[in-house]
């Protein structure tokens, strides 16, 4: 508050421009999200194993290898951040870096936080905040040059749809109950979008 001479009182503005705003608080959230999943994949080696539990509940249990977690990428700072380059069309034709950088693409697409595994069609993702998040997350760790934007999100896209056509395969059984297939949770997947996928696939509209 500041004072007037007539002994009343008025507020300061503070009010800043809320384009800026957004677009900071937007690129902070990506950065602290970011540290957080750094911080998480330290912890977890890229040949993590992810035990392959039986529909039915019944059957043996196996090891296999599970999802690449690409830790030291998630470590990457921008000093550290390897260039990707791109050809006229759009296309990455880095040799050296190409299968590090779709591998990374394939993390994010199994992330449910960014890339939310109950939304039943990609382009209904919210470009606000989940693919703006996911292209600057992208953009911390890699050096991409301007107008790749698109190869991104579609690379990312398609990883998402593999992804859900996977777990339905490898989890899901129509012949059992909904119950039965609720308590199959994968591993990694966010529980309530597991819900809401296997409801969806029991419906009329879910049934192929």
């Amino acid at each position: 508050m500041v004072k007037t001479r007539g002994g009343k009182s008025i507020r300061q503005s503070t009010r800043k421009s809320t384009a800026c705003d957004s677009a900071q608080a937007s690129h902070e959230r990506a950065h602290n999200d970011t540290q957080v999943l750094t911080q998480q994949s330290a912890h977890v080696t890229q040949s993590s194993i992810e035990p392959n539990i039986g529909i039915s509940g019944g059957r043996k249990k196996r090891k296999v290898r599970g999802p690449t977690l690409m830790p030291k990428v998630w470590g990457q700072t921008e000093e550290t951040r390897k260039r990707i380059s791109f050809n006229k069309f759009g296309q990455p034709n880095d040799k050296e870096h190409m299968s590090t950088f779709a591998h990374f693409l394939g993390t994010l697409a199994r992330n449910g936080k960014y890339a939310p595994h109950n939304v039943l069609r990609w382009d209904k993702v919210p470009e606000k905040p989940n693919k703006e998040q996911m292209l600057q997350i992208v953009k911390d760790k890699f050096e991409i040059p301007l107008g790749c934007e698109d190869y991104i999100l579609q690379s990312i896209g398609n990883k998402w749809r593999n992804l859900k056509t996977t777990l339905k395969a490898k989890y899901f059984d129509s012949k059992l109950s909904l119950d039965e297939n609720l308590r199959n949770v994968p591993n990694r997947v966010n529980e309530s979008h597991w819900n809401d996928l296997v409801k969806h696939w029991l419906s009329k509209e879910g049934i192929v």
